[in-house]
């Protein structure tokens, strides 16, 4: 039967500690301001060190 939680599913849905979750979600969080402010630059215009030089400058 599906949506039944048996005994034996129980231990499955344990929760995870407290400290795992919050560093979990700070993680996420982490890699979802990393991703927005990357987009956001590259809508800004390319990055001075991604922008290739021509030869003769080097």
């Amino acid at each position: 039967m599906r949506g039944v939680v048996t005994r034996e599913d129980r231990h499955l849905l344990a929760p995870l500690p407290r400290e795992d979750l919050e560093k979990t979600a700070s993680l996420h969080m982490m890699k979802a301001v990393f991703i927005c402010e990357t987009l956001f630059s590259w809508s800004q215009g390319p990055l001075p060190s991604l922008r290739v030089k021509p030869r003769s400058e080097n």
